[in-house]
C-alpha cells in the first residue's frame, strides 16, 4: 500500500494539523459523516490509518477497490470536527481521490390531491385512445399496436420502497434468479415460457408445492417469500454481500424487506408498470421486472451514501446476468449538491447500457420553477458524456406537464439541463394498499422510465443505452409552453417512439436554392459559389413533396446539424447565426421524428468574409468601428470578467454592425447580485440602426431578455436587461446590460442568441 507516513507532514503543511475552523458546503448534509474515495493502492487497514489521522473511522466500505480505483468509505468523523473542514482536509492527501458530504436527498412529488372520477389516467392516454388527452404520454396507443412490455426487461426503483404485496404490481415485481434457494430452484416450473422465474410462474398450480400464502391475501407475492423459511433461508446464494435479497434491498435499515412506509415508491412503480386487466390502475408496461430499492425513508429523505449503494446494486445485478434486461433506473429525487461519487456511480450503471431517469426537481413553490441551466439540480444535472470512457450521457431528465399542455407551474426546466416533458400534474397511481393521485416532476419521470423499458421489451437487448435514449428524444411531440424550456422542445410521445420501428424513411427530399444576403450595402439572394459578408445568411430551399406531420427540414452546416427549417408548403428556410468567415457548406434532409432520414440534399457552398472584428480592454473605455461591417466587443477577447463593473461605449460606424453583449463566455455586464438592477455596468450602444442591418449579440435564448425604456443620466431610451427572475416581466430587479440612447423601437428581433 502506499506510505501513510508523511500524512500528519502534510496536514501541517497545508496549515491543517490543527484540525481546526470551518469550511462551507453547498447542500444539506448528514452531521458527522463523510464519503471518502481512496486511490489504488490503498488497502483497507490504509484507509483505517488514514481516517485516524484526523479522528475519523471506517462506518462502511459502500464499494471496494475495483476498476482502478480504491475503497469507496462512509466515514464516521469525531465529535466537533466540521464536515466540510474535514472534506477539505481529506481531499488535499495524496492518497485520497475526493472526499465529499453525505448528502441528503428527497422526494420530488407535492401534495397529494383527491382522486379524480374518470378519465383518472390521463398520463397514460393518446390523441386518438379512448379516453383521449393529446397531452397524455400516448401509451394507450402503443398498447393498441401491440407493445405491452415484458417480463425480460427489468427497472430499478431507486425510492421508499415498493408495495410488493399490491395487487397491480406484486406479478410485475422482481425475483432475483441468483437468490432462489438451490434446493428447489431446478425444480420450480416456467409456467409462462419466458426463460425465468417470475411470481407469474409462483401463482402457477404448478409450483404450489414451493411456496406458501403467509400473510393470506389470495396470491402469492414477495411478503409471502419474505417470511417463508424455504426462500428467506439466511443464505447469500448469489454472494452479492446482500443475504436473501430476494427483491431488492431495504437500504435506510440495512435488511431484506423493501416494503414502501411513504408511498411515494409505489407511486412511481405503479406508472412504469402496474398490471393490466385487474380493475385497478395500468402503467405504462403491462409488464416488467421493478427491483425494489429502498434509500428513502418514510419522510421522503435519504443520502448520497445509500443512493450510491442502490445504484451499484442494479449495476451488480446486472453484471451477474440472466434472463433480465436491466433497462433503467428511475430516480425521482433530488437536491442541490454535486457529489461526485453519486456521479461514479450513475457512470457504473451506464457502462452496463443502464440509463438513468431523473426528475427535473419541483422549485416553483412560488408558482415558478427554477431554471436548472442556471442553478444545477442533482441527480437530474448529471452528465455521463466523456465519463469514464462513455461516448454517450446517459441521464434523462424530466419536467411535468399538465393535462392541458402547460409546463406544471411547479416544475423546473431548462434548455439544454431538461431533456423533455411528461404527464406529472394529478397522475394517478398505486400507493401501499390502494390508490391516490400525486403531482411532481416525480410524477412526470416514470411514464419516460417506462417508455424506455416499453422500448427496450420490443428491440431486444442488443441496442445500446445510447441508441435508445436518442429514438426516444428524436420521437418527442413539439409543444408550444416547451419551446426553448426543453432540450427537444417536446413532449414524451410513447406511440411516436413505438411506431418508429415499423417507420419507413420519408419520401420527401431537400433541395437548397439559394442564400439571402441581408447586410451590408448590397443585398439580395446569393447563388452557390458565390461571396456575402452576412455572418447570418438565410438559406433558402425547397422540398419535393408536402412535409408529413412529423418530418422536418434539418440543415447543417460543414458536417454539423445547426437547426430545423421554417417550412411554408414546399418552400423552407433557415436562418443561419454567427457564421464564422471562410468557406462553407450547407445541405439539408428531410428527416421524421424518429430519426429516418431522407437522402441529404446537394451540398451548397458559400464564401463568408465575414465582418471585422474589434475588442475592447478591461475596465470601462469607447470602441469605434470603421465604415464597413464590425463586429464590436467592448470587453477584451481573452477577459474572464466580461464587463463586470465596466461602463463601456459602442460605436458602430458603419452599417451592418454587431454589437456583443454574450458571447460563449456567457452574458456580458452582470455585476452578479440578484437583487438590484446592475445600472453601473454595461454596454452603451451609441448608433444602433435596424434599418442599415444592426444586431445585437446575447448568450443564451429570446426568454432569457427584457426590453425596457429607461433613462439614465437624464438621458432617455432603451434598455436591455436579463430576466433575472424567469418571471417574464421587468422589474427592479433585472440586470442591466445594454442602454440604447434615444432608441425607442428596438425589438428581440434585432438580437443574436448563442
Amino acid at each position: 500500500m502506499q506510505d501513510l507516513g508523511a500524512t500528519m507532514s502534510v496536514l501541517d503543511s497545508l496549515g491543517l494539523g490543527a484540525l481546526g475552523g470551518s469550511a462551507a458546503a453547498n447542500g444539506t448534509y448528514v452531521s458527522g459523516q463523510l464519503i471518502v474515495q481512496f486511490n489504488t493502492g490503498v488497502d483497507l487497514p490504509g484507509v483505517s490509518q488514514a481516517l485516524a489521522t484526523i479522528g475519523a473511522n471506517v462506518s462502511e466500505v459502500l464499494r471496494g477497490p475495483i476498476n482502478g480505483n480504491g475503497a469507496l468509505t462512509l466515514a464516521n468523523l469525531p465529535p466537533g470536527l466540521d464536515v466540510a473542514k474535514a472534506a477539505e482536509i481529506l481531499s488535499k492527501l495524496p492518497f485520497v481521490k475526493f472526499a465529499e458530504p453525505n448528502f441528503v436527498l428527497s422526494i420530488e412529488a407535492t401534495a397529494t390531491d383527491p382522486a379524480y372520477t374518470g378519465n383518472q389516467l390521463w398520463g397514460m392516454e393518446g390523441d386518438q385512445s379512448s379516453p383521449a388527452n393529446q397531452y397524455g404520454s400516448q401509451a394507450a396507443e402503443a398498447w393498441q399496436a401491440g407493445y405491452t412490455g415484458s417480463t425480460k426487461v427489468g427497472v430499478g426503483i431507486v425510492d421508499t420502497g415498493v408495495d410488493y404485496k399490491h395487487a397491480d404490481l406484486y406479478k410485475n415485481v422482481w425475483l432475483n434468479p441468483n437468490e432462489i434457494p438451490v434446493a428447489f430452484k431446478a425444480s420450480l416450473a416456467d409456467t409462462d415460457g419466458d426463460g425465468l422465474i417470475s411470481f407469474r410462474d409462483l401463482n402457477a398450480p404448478a409450483n404450489a408445492a414451493y411456496v406458501s400464502d403467509v400473510n393470506g391475501n389470495g396470491r402469492i407475492d414477495a411478503g409471502d417469500l419474505l417470511n417463508d423459511s424455504r426462500w428467506e433461508n439466511g443464505v447469500d446464494d448469489d454472494a452479492n454481500g446482500y443475504k436473501d435479497d430476494l427483491v431488492g434491498w431495504d437500504f435506510v435499515n440495512n435488511d431484506n424487506d423493501p416494503y414502501d412506509d411513504n408511498s411515494h415508491g409505489t407511486h412511481v412503480a405503479g406508472t412504469i408498470a402496474a398490471s393490466s386487466n385487474d380493475g385497478g390502475v395500468v402503467g405504462v408496461n403491462w409488464a416488467a421486472e421493478l427491483v425494489a430499492l429502498k434509500f428513502l425513508n418514510a419522510q421522503g429523505s435519504g443520502t448520497s451514501a445509500n443512493a450510491i449503494k442502490a445504484l451499484d446494486y442494479l449495476t451488480g445485478a446486472s453484471k451477474a446476468g440472466g434472463a433480465v434486461d436491466f433497462a433503467a433506473t428511475n430516480n425521482s429525487w433530488g437536491g442541490d449538491a454535486f457529489s461526485q461519487a453519486m456521479l461514479d456511480a450513475i457512470v457504473r450503471g451506464a457502462q452496463q447500457n443502464i440509463l438513468f431517469v431523473a426528475a427535473a426537481g419541483n422549485g416553483g413553490f412560488d408558482g415558478v420553477g427554477d431554471n436548472n441551466n442556471s442553478t444545477a439540480f442533482y441527480p437530474a444535472s448529471y452528465s455521463t458524456l466523456g465519463q469514464g470512457g462513455l461516448g454517450f450521457d446517459a441521464v434523462i431528465s424530466v419536467a411535468a406537464i399538465t393535462s392541458t399542455g402547460g409546463l406544471a407551474s411547479f416544475s423546473n426546466y431548462g434548455i439544454t439541463a431538461v431533456d423533455l416533458g411528461a404527464p406529472g400534474y394529478s397522475i394517478y397511481s398505486t400507493v401501499p394498499g390502494g390508490y391516490g393521485t400525486k403531482s411532481g416532476t416525480s410524477m412526470a419521470a416514470p411514464h419516460v422510465t417506462g417508455a424506455v423499458a416499453l422500448y427496450t421489451a420490443a428491440v431486444g437487448a442488443g441496442v445500446s443505452a445510447d441508441a435508445i435514449k436518442q429514438a426516444l428524444l428524436n420521437s418527442v411531440t413539439a409543444t408550444p409552453s416547451l419551446l426553448d424550456k426543453v432540450l427537444t422542445d417536446g413532449r414524451l410521445d410513447i406511440s411516436k417512439l413505438m411506431l418508429s420501428l415499423d417507420h419507413t424513411p420519408p419520401t420527401a427530399v431537400a433541395a437548397i436554392s439559394d442564400a439571402f444576403d441581408d447586410a451590408g450595402a448590397v443585398t439580395g439572394a446569393v447563388a452557390a459559389g458565390e461571396s456575402t459578408d452576412d455572418v447570418s445568411p438565410q438559406i433558402r430551399g425547397t422540398v419535393s413533396a408536402s412535409l408529413a406531420a412529423d418530418e422536418s427540414v434539418m440543415v447543417s452546416r460543414d458536417g454539423a446539424f445547426i437547426g430545423k427549417a421554417t417550412v411554408n408548403g414546399t418552400n423552407w428556410t433557415f436562418q443561419d447565426a454567427n457564421v464564422t468567415s471562410g468557406s462553407h457548406t450547407w445541405t439539408a434532409t428531410v428527416a421524421d421524428l424518429a430519426g429516418n432520414a431522407s437522402a441529404a440534399s446537394s451540398p451548397f457552398s458559400l464564401s463568408v468574409t465575414g465582418p471585422n472584428l474589434i475588442y475592447g480592454k478591461a475596465g470601462s473605455d469607447t470602441v469605434v468601428g470603421g465604415t464597413g461591417v464590425d463586429k464590436i466587443w467592448g470587453v477584451s477577447a481573452a477577459a474572464s470578467d466580461v464587463g463586470k463593473g465596466a461602463i463601456d461605449t459602442l460605436t458602430g460606424g458603419g452599417s451592418g454592425d454587431i454589437f456583443v453583449l454574450g458571447d460563449s463566455r456567457g452574458r456580458f455586464y452582470d455585476d452578479g447580485n440578484r437583487l438590484n438592477a446592475g445600472n453601473s455596468d454595461y454596454g452603451r450602444i451609441t448608433d444602433f440602426s435596424t434599418a442599415q442591418g444592426d444586431k445585437i449579440q446575447v448568450a443564451g435564448s429570446s426568454s432569457d431578455y427584457l426590453l425596457h425604456s429607461t433613462t439614465i443620466s437624464g438621458v432617455s431610451g432603451m434598455g436591455v436587461y436579463y430576466d433575472t427572475n424567469d418571471n417574464g416581466s421587468w422589474n427592479s430587479r433585472d440586470e442591466l446590460i445594454g442602454f440604447l440612447p434615444g432608441n425607442t423601437t428596438l425589438k428581440l428581433s434585432d438580437f443574436l442568441f448563442v
